[in-house]
């Protein structure tokens, strides 16, 4: 899902959606900075959780709050 979802956006803005190649350009650009910026505080979180926490517990609750954010 990752793979197809990053690599069929630009194409699925310019082609479906209308958008010129500079704008589907700048938001295929933005998942990948948004990524970043989500991986490092997910994993900044994980490690503070599972310090506070236990490993155990502290990855589980990370896990099910991310979850729950998505659903």
């Amino acid at each position: 899902v990752f793979f197809l979802f990053f690599n069929w956006f630009f194409f699925y803005l310019v082609d479906v959606r209308g958008f010129t190649a500079q704008q589907a350009g700048g938001f295929t650009a933005a998942q990948w900075i948004v990524g970043a910026v989500g991986a490092t505080i997910g994993g900044l979180a994980c490690d503070r959780l599972g310090l506070r926490l236990g490993v155990r517990r502290g990855y589980r609750l990370l896990a099910m709050a991310g979850l729950f954010l998505t659903a």
